[in-house]
């Protein structure tokens, strides 16, 4: 996989993962001429190695199950169920 990928697993930037690939952290990795080949894991995940030193990291260690949710306008969208376009509120 690539790093944009890799980061969006890991739930990091983009930057963040050049680093620890430029540190050698990530297991498995490769360059391949400017591209990085991340191996990804049996899980799916790429694998970190943790520092010996300084905060733990805060990476993903497996792949998120439950779906993220934005609760913006919660209340507009429940009461819209079931309404035709018509009677549908809008942004007030």
């Amino acid at each position: 996989m690539r790093t944009r990928e890799a980061s969006f697993l890991l739930g990091i930037s983009r930057q963040r993962l050049l680093v620890l690939l430029a540190q050698g952290r990530v297991k498995g990795a490769d360059k391949k001429g400017r591209f990085w080949e991340i191996p990804a894991s049996p899980s799916g995940m790429p694998v970190i190695i943790p520092a010996r030193r300084g905060p733990k990291g805060i990476w993903h260690k497996q792949e998120t199950k439950v779906p993220q949710m934005i609760h913006v306008n919660q209340h507009n969208i429940r009461d819209n169920i079931g309404k035709p376009p018509e009677e549908m509120r809008s942004k007030e």
